[in-house]
């Protein structure tokens, strides 16, 4: 997930690319490790731990958010999400 600071940091095409990767990421590890499984060393949020399921679709959105903000300035469809 993006920290705030940081969400509008660099080109958008940058950002996309990188929320690729870290969609990438978030399947690998679900795959690996199980989805229902969380990272032992990350704190959990509350009682609740950030299982693998959730951290995916947490970067999906993200993904979708950066696509949208380039999908504006191509003048391309935007995504749905949630």
């Amino acid at each position: 997930m993006t920290h705030p600071e940081y969400k509008k940091r660099g080109p958008v095409e940058v950002r996309l690319i990188e929320e690729c990767a870290e969609v990438i990421q978030a399947v690998t590890k679900g795959q690996r490790f199980g989805w229902d499984n969380w990272n032992p060393i990350k704190p959990p949020e509350g009682e609740v731990h950030w299982k693998n399921k959730i951290e995916l679709e947490e970067e999906m959105a993200d993904l979708v958010e950066h696509y949208n903000e380039l999908a504006g300035k191509l003048k391309l469809r935007k995504l749905r999400w949630r």
